[in-house]
């Protein structure tokens, strides 16, 4: 009974995380619209690696309930950063911080300050803990 209880709750948690999300991406859009010339939309298919996309730049969202000073640097998934390696468009990382909207482009000179390690979170429905991530220093990261 305790292990139903529990998954509910995860559950729960889950689905506040995903709403959490998907009102950052709303928030965010028109600071989006600034980096890019040509069109900026959202990436149709829900499982698409990236969030955002132009005929220019791809772009990754991330929507976190702390400061952007709260760690000296910032997870994210390897594939994210891979993807961005191997498209021929330019790729952004942006974070919504309880402090304010803040991005990276992930250039060459970027990519050589990342760092690479396990991480990953644990919650819901997921199993995201002990993964190969990319911490970005958050001191790199230009505000919006």
């Amino acid at each position: 009974m305790k292990k139903i209880i529990y998954t509910i709750i995860q559950m729960n948690q889950l689905e506040k995380d995903l709403k959490f999300g998907l009102c950052g991406e709303k928030n965010i859009y028109e600071k989006l619209k600034t980096i890019s010339s040509s069109k900026i939309s959202k990436t149709l298919n829900k499982f698409a690696i990236m969030d955002f996309e132009s005929d220019d730049f791809v772009i990754e969202l991330k929507t976190r309930r702390i400061k952007s000073n709260t760690y000296c640097d910032i997870m994210i998934g390897v594939n994210k950063i891979n993807y961005i390696r191997e498209t021929k468009r330019r790729g952004i990382i942006a974070y919504q911080f309880k402090d304010g909207d803040y991005y990276v482009e992930i250039t060459d000179d970027v990519f050589n300050k990342l760092r690479l390690d396990i991480g990953g979170v644990e919650r819901a429905g997921t199993n995201d803990i002990k993964k190969m991530c990319y911490y970005i220093p958050t001191n790199i990261l230009k505000k919006f």
